[in-house]
């Protein structure tokens, strides 16, 4: 063919010769990166299997690298387990983002979570447009007696109102939950069961669901059973509609005893809503001045409301194993550096076989992953093994406990953590080694250089090492401090040879007050008669159990230093003070004939006293419940210490005490002062109570210092977690001093053998090389304490009667910090003195 027409023919057949080109080229591009890519695997792989093989070399190294790691790792896996089940897993209800908690914010006691009043709560509830639904919960677990076979039982209930199930999207398993219908004043009284009291009590029943059961006396239909996952705060066996609760009847807008939960409309923010309830409440203020004075709403998130009081403390406890993290990649960094020095040869050679600077770095980061991998899969095991102390100990104030799993979330934080790690403890010593290399390979070069900038990177680290352990320390010292405090705080009361029993009575059986006073006499009587009693009394509610709080009004023309001041108040038998060592400041306790119903006789603490006439010398003055103008006056016939009621850290409330037999509850507990140790009279106690009537459930029976024990519980787990955390990271910096000064006798080996046959004394060598380890220690206990006086800031809420400065823990952690690291340096600087100067100077 002529050229022209095969040129045409060719374009025809093949396309444009551009286009084959580029096509050719991106052909020739893809193979190149596929062959990059097998090329780099290739790589990856001979570096993975050529690390496992120095790892086997040095198993020594390997293991203490695994463990140091293990130990970083696996913390932070459990704490994170924790923080992730309880703050920032979503709640269990529907639409969880809109649901907010309702508090009266009680501007005169300074309480912004306090309750609400019931007719504030329906003025709230029909005024309020920020909400779609609001619902009303008593603030407390309501103890009753299930009168049934094969006997009587103690269960919880709590009561709320309509809309609380449909709001929070709780269905029932079996039947229904409660509804409106159920709040009607001439309503049955309708109650739904936990899925978990229905399967213990009656082996999982559906024939429950319509059957009737008697509660305190009241006959009750089971209209549904709702699942054992659900719970509010507290852990209920049934719950019931608020109407048919007998405080309802104190319909009075100075009780407070409501809690309210509400849905927030959609696009309406918390802040929107808080505002709104402002406005509201000011107007009940200028309707209601005598009662609502000071008082404003308070707006919380659930989510918040559920996990605030212990957020602070998991963060604290996150950031603790964090530095634990870091000290432990910190010790392994350093390890890894002493072994890079050793490898400089080897990495010189591969300089000189063409292996670039990055190809080293990458040889020695698959070396560390290697390295890193293991310590993530110990970690791990560790990390299971603390969820399940965890799930073991279930603290009863930590909430949410049941969600705390190792879950996909805390494998994908623990990933994180192990690749972060290995890039901490990996970046300096490739960096180091690669520097060797090439020192090393280039003429005229020692590597002298390069083993100064590891010595100085090795002294950073320890450094950094011992001003985080001497934070976390100080951490923990205030924490012990604090506790120690806590534990020598009186609390009002001797509380040793105490015995406490709480005791139901059955409803249908003692109705009456009278009959319910006949009871509690002869039971006061057989239980004095006990030979292990010294003294007994009765009490409504018993210190670090909680108590309720009303308003009350004054007689006095004297000017009180708080309008209507709200008090707790609390009915107790005439030996209680006696019995509870509670000393009399002023007049007399309670006799057989103040049980009067026209001028019925009360017992202020000397913070009522304050609080309500604001002076000491009370006797004879009279008060009464605000808002009752046909109730009678009380007069005051005693002035008694002050009782920490609320825990050994919660000040003393101003209190009211009222005779029992005035206002005889349906529930009591039995405290006895016993001769020797309570534990002793457990059985005589139960045994006296059951003779009495068999029919009286008594549960629990325990000493006084169980309480106070319960009491302390929180404090003492933040000491030993935090502590604990803290003695690990002591252990590590003495680990990381050790192997720094232990490397520098062995670095400067020639150095001493040469000052030795120079005639250098023993204690200048030991000085030498103890001045070096000091001199660290001292850099690193200035920046620990400088940090412990920033981050401490964060852990007030967690501290008692001691500052977050406290110098005395501050010296004293310092000192501790200081000779353990003196301790853990001498082992290597009295190896320094062994050295043999002949052989030194022979051997180099």
């Amino acid at each position: 063919m002529p050229p022209d027409a095969a040129n045409r023919a060719a374009h025809r057949a093949f396309g444009d010769a551009d286009d084959v080109r580029r096509e050719c080229r991106q052909i020739d591009d893809e193979q190149e990166l596929m062959m990059r890519r097998a090329d780099y695997f290739d790589q990856f792989s001979q570096d993975l299997v050529y690390g496992v093989r120095q790892l086997a070399r040095r198993p020594g190294l390997a293991l203490l690298t695994i463990l140091t790691l293990a130990l970083g790792i696996g913390a932070n896996a459990a704490v994170f387990s924790v923080v992730h089940g309880i703050v920032l897993n979503p709640l269990p209800y529907a639409d969880p983002d809109r649901l907010a908690m309702i508090w009266t914010d009680n501007m005169p006691q300074n309480d912004a979570e306090y309750p609400l009043s019931a007719p504030d709560f329906q003025d709230i509830q029909a005024r309020s447009e920020s909400f779609e639904e609001i619902s009303a919960v008593i603030s407390f677990g309501w103890d009753a007696v299930l009168e049934a076979e094969p006997g009587p039982a103690r269960v919880i209930i709590q009561h709320v109102s309509a809309p609380f199930f449909s709001m929070l999207g709780v269905e029932a398993i079996q039947g229904r939950t409660l509804g409106i219908a159920d709040e009607q004043a001439d309503s049955p009284l309708a109650v739904v069961v936990g899925e978990r009291f229905w399967q213990s009590r009656y082996g999982g029943d559906p024939s429950l669901v319509g059957r009737q059961i008697v509660i305190d006396g009241e006959p009750a239909t089971v209209v549904g059973v709702i699942p054992r996952e659900f719970k509010f705060f507290t852990d209920a066996d049934f719950w019931a509609p608020i109407i048919h609760n007998p405080i309802a009847s104190n319909y009075r807008r100075s009780l407070y005893w409501l809690w309210a939960v509400g849905k927030l409309r959609p696009g309406v923010s918390v802040e929107q809503a808080d505002a709104e309830l402002d406005a509201i409440t000011e107007d009940l203020e200028r309707a209601y001045p005598d009662s609502n004075t000071g008082k404003r709403a308070n707006v919380v998130p659930l989510h918040e409301q559920v996990t605030g009081d212990v957020r602070t403390m998991l963060l604290v406890l996150l950031g603790a194993v964090g530095f634990v993290l870091l000290i432990a990649c910190a010790n392994v960094a350093s390890l890894l550096l002493g072994r890079a020095t050793t490898r400089v040869h080897e990495m010189a050679i591969r300089n000189a076989m063409g292996a670039t600077r990055a190809r080293v770095i990458r040889q020695l980061l698959t070396e560390n992953i290697v390295l890193a991998a293991l310590g993530g899969a110990a970690g791990l095991v560790v990390g299971y093994g603390g969820v399940a102390l965890m799930q073991l100990v279930r603290p009863d104030w930590l909430p949410r406990i049941e969600n705390v799993a190792v879950t996909s979330p805390v494998l994908l934080f623990t990933a994180a953590i192990v690749v972060l790690a290995g890039l901490l403890f990996s970046t300096a010593p490739a960096l180091q080694a690669s520097r060797s290399a090439i020192a090393v390979s280039l003429a005229g070069r020692t590597g002298t250089e390069a083993v100064q900038r590891g010595r100085t990177t090795r002294d950073v680290l320890v450094v950094a090492e011992i001003a985080l352990a001497l934070t976390l320390l100080i951490g923990a010292g205030l924490l012990a401090r604090s506790f120690v405090t806590l534990m020598g705080t009186d609390v009002g009361f001797e509380a040793t040879q105490m015995l406490t029993a709480a005791v139901e009575l059955p409803g249908l059986r003692y109705s009456e007050d009278g009959e319910r006073l006949a009871l509690y006499r002869t039971l006061l009587e057989n239980a004095a008669a006990m030979p292990e009693a010294e003294t007994v009394a009765l009490t409504s509610n018993l210190p670090l159990h909680g108590i309720p709080t009303t308003s009350l009004t004054v007689e006095s023309d004297s000017q009180p230093i708080a309008e209507n001041p709200e008090l707790a108040f609390q009915r107790v038998s005439a030996d209680y003070f006696r019995t509870m060592h509670i000393p009399l400041i002023d007049g007399r306790t309670f006799a057989p004939e103040d049980a009067n119903d026209t001028s019925p006789s009360a017992i202020v603490n000397e913070a009522a006293a304050d609080a309500m006439w604001g002076r000491a010398g009370v006797i004879g003055e009279r008060f009464r419940w605000s808002e009752s103008e046909e109730g009678p006056w009380f007069h005051v016939v005693g002035v008694v210490g002050n009782v920490r009621h609320g825990g050994p850290d919660q000040s003393p409330p101003p209190k009211v005490y009222y005779n029992f037999e005035a206002d005889v509850p349906g529930s009591v507990w039995l405290v006895v002062r016993t001769r020797a140790a309570p534990e002793s009279a457990v059985a005589s106690l139960t045994e006296t109570i059951r003779r009495v009537d068999p029919a009286i459930v008594v549960d629990p029976i325990a000493p006084m210092k169980t309480w106070i024990s319960g009491a302390l519980t929180r404090p003492r787990f933040n000491t030993i977690v935090l502590g604990g955390f803290a003695l690990l990271a002591l252990v590590l910096t003495m680990i990381g001093v050790y192997g720094i000064i232990n490397y520098s006798v062995a670095e400067r080996n020639h150095e001493l053998g040469v000052r030795i046959a120079l005639g250098a004394r023993r204690n200048a060598i030991l000085t030498l090389v103890l001045g070096r380890g000091l001199m660290l220690t001292l850099l690193g206990v200035g920046l620990g304490v400088g940090g412990a006086l920033i981050l401490t800031r964060y852990m007030e809420s967690m501290l008692f009667g001691i500052p977050n400065t406290d110098p005395a823990t501050y010296f004293l952690v310092s000192m501790l910090l200081l000779a353990t690291a003196t301790a853990a340096a001498w082992v290597p600087a009295r190896r320094a003195l062994g050295v043999d100067p002949i052989e030194v100077l022979r051997t180099n």
